[in-house]
């Protein structure tokens, strides 16, 4: 058993003296590869994802409580900084409220980590027993779980104005993953 083990440490040991960068010589002895750069946490592309969600309104009324429910996004990125992206979520509040958005994303990718804070902005509608456009505002937060393709989990929270009476204006809060196609 001994001269087995020996054996095998043995080339553990001569196969790590070859470990490390690689140097290629040139006809004029300089020239050395690195390694390609790690691809970036966040590129352009499109992502397709799914969330639950809190719907919390500003003022509680008979019909308008907070609750919970949950929807679908898709978007695009252009670049790493700059995409839009369209939200479909349902929260039953005394009766089911379908929040449609359309928003303006600007990240703020942290490659290293693999995380990017990011601001929205947008509008939309509220559809319901009497349906209201909105505007919209707000941040979050995705967390790469691979870098470049692969998914991501994510938290957001946004302050939604009807325009009408802040008695129907509400914040929605989500937390989702998303898939990076």
């Amino acid at each position: 058993m001994k001269p087995i083990l020996t054996t095998l440490l043995s080339l553990a040991l001569a196969g790590s003296v070859f470990a490390g960068s690689t140097y290629v010589s040139t006809s004029s002895g300089k020239g050395v590869v690195s390694p390609p750069p790690p691809q970036a946490c966040f590129g352009p592309g499109f992502s397709l994802g799914i969330f639950g969600g809190g719907f919390l309104p500003t003022h509680r009324a008979d019909d308008y409580d907070s609750c919970f429910g949950g929807g679908a996004l898709a978007e695009y990125f252009f670049d790493e900084h700059f995409g839009i992206q369209v939200s479909y979520g349902a929260f039953a509040t005394g009766g089911t409220q379908h929040v449609l958005t359309g928003d303006l994303v600007v990240r703020f990718p942290l490659n290293d980590s693999c995380v990017a804070p990011y601001i929205l902005l947008g509008g939309g509608g509220l559809l319901d027993h009497g349906n209201r456009g909105l505007w919209n505002a707000g941040a979050g937060v995705e967390f790469k779980l691979d870098r470049g393709e692969g998914m991501s989990i994510f938290a957001d929270g946004t302050y939604n104005w009807t325009g009408e009476s802040r008695d129907h204006d509400f914040t929605l809060v989500r937390v989702g993953v998303k898939w990076h196609l």
